[in-house]
């Protein structure tokens, strides 16, 4: 059995309680993606962008204090991975390298966000350094921003 559905189904009992609470911030919100449902905050404003995102066990909030001191020099966004924290795996997500890529197409495209600076860690550095050797760009509209971030 895909353990994506099992971990989908068990989640999706629970999602709407969880989701009010994962979202207190003001800046907080979801937006959904193919890989399901992500918990973001975008500090806004424009160029230059740093995207965050904690390993698991950690959360946004683990990442307060440097979303707010690298918000006084870059829009910070900063979400949690699909399983990880408040954002809720899709049934159909596998959680592999090339989906992983392509959802954070995805989130940047939502967002609007034409380039970024990424500053993952441990397995999500690895996922982003991965991502550069998949055809992302090929997958997605010529109006994506795939091209700029990949």
């Amino acid at each position: 059995m895909n353990g994506a559905i099992v971990d989908s189904f068990i989640t999706s009992f629970s999602r709407s309680r969880a989701r009010e609470r994962g979202a207190h911030d003001s800046r907080m919100r979801y937006v959904r993606t193919r890989a399901g449902e992500l918990r973001v905050i975008d500090t806004g404003g424009g160029e230059p962008v740093l995207v965050l995102t904690p390993d698991g066990p950690c959360v946004i909030e683990h990442y307060d204090g440097l979303i707010r001191r690298f918000s006084e020099r870059f829009r910070v966004v900063c979400f949690d991975m699909p399983g990880n924290g408040f954002s809720f795996p899709g049934y159909g997500y596998r959680f592999s390298i090339v989906e992983s890529a392509d959802f954070i197409v995805e989130l940047l495209d939502a967002l609007s966000v034409p380039k970024a600076a990424f500053a993952f860690t441990c397995v999500n550095g690895f996922r982003r350094h991965e991502s550069r050797q998949t055809p992302s760009a090929a997958r997605f509209p010529s109006g994506s921003r795939a091209n700029a971030v990949f």
